[in-house]
């Protein structure tokens, strides 16, 4: 089984003003408004999608300002990730009669899973798997930790062996390292309990 590559774009979802004396801005991004590098990483471990609206305003300078979120994707991690990747975009500016305006805007920012894990999976790159290495094992290490206030995970422990203890470290080093964005989270002192799945064998498997 294949599961899907963390992928982001973005389509133009409105446009600025009708007056047809208004030459539209025009992307200069390249290629224009991809979001993928921003895909965050504890979006791909709970395998987040979603589509988020942003409004904001493009300045007589090209440089995006004042983004604010107009409909939520409906993941705090996705939210966060529009909101930076989207400040970032540049533009051609909006001219009326030869002359730089500033405009509003509005932008659909869409967060899909798109290809393969395989290729990009965070773990990946705490271990390399073999065929061999999989052979005769169950292959999915389950890890058990707190996810605390400030996004940091403590305490996690292995509570589900792959049958393989150089899998079992590595996927206990990777999601000792993950980060959660939780600005708009209201988590107890002592962290939330969660579990992750870390499955060698069908998502950092091989392929066959």
């Amino acid at each position: 089984m294949r599961k899907p590559l963390c992928l982001a774009f973005a389509i133009f979802a409105a446009t600025g003003p009708a007056a047809a004396s208004v030459e539209r801005p025009v992307p200069t991004n390249d290629p224009p408004h991809v979001c993928m590098n921003d895909y965050p990483e504890a979006a791909v471990w709970d395998g987040a999608e979603g589509t988020a609206i942003v409004a904001f305003r493009i300045g007589t300078d090209g440089k995006v300002k004042d983004v604010t979120l107009s409909k939520s994707t409906g993941n705090d991690d996705l939210d966060a990730a529009t909101l930076g990747c989207v400040g970032r975009w540049s533009y051609k500016p909006a001219m009326r009669d030869g002359i730089p305006i500033e405009v509003p805007w509005r932008a659909q920012v869409e967060w899909k899973m798109h290809g393969s894990v395989a290729d990009m999976h965070p773990c990946a790159r705490y271990h390399a798997v073999t065929a061999s290495m999989l052979s005769g094992i169950d292959g999915i290490t389950k890890v058990s930790f707190r996810i605390m206030p400030d996004g940091s995970v403590k305490n996690a422990e292995i509570v589900r062996s792959s049958g393989n203890s150089d899998l079992d470290q590595a996927a206990l080093k990777c999601v000792g390292a993950r980060h959660y964005n939780t600005a708009r989270a209201v988590l107890p002192d002592n962290g939330a309990q969660k579990d992750a799945l870390v499955d060698w064998r069908n998502d950092l498997g091989p392929a066959k």
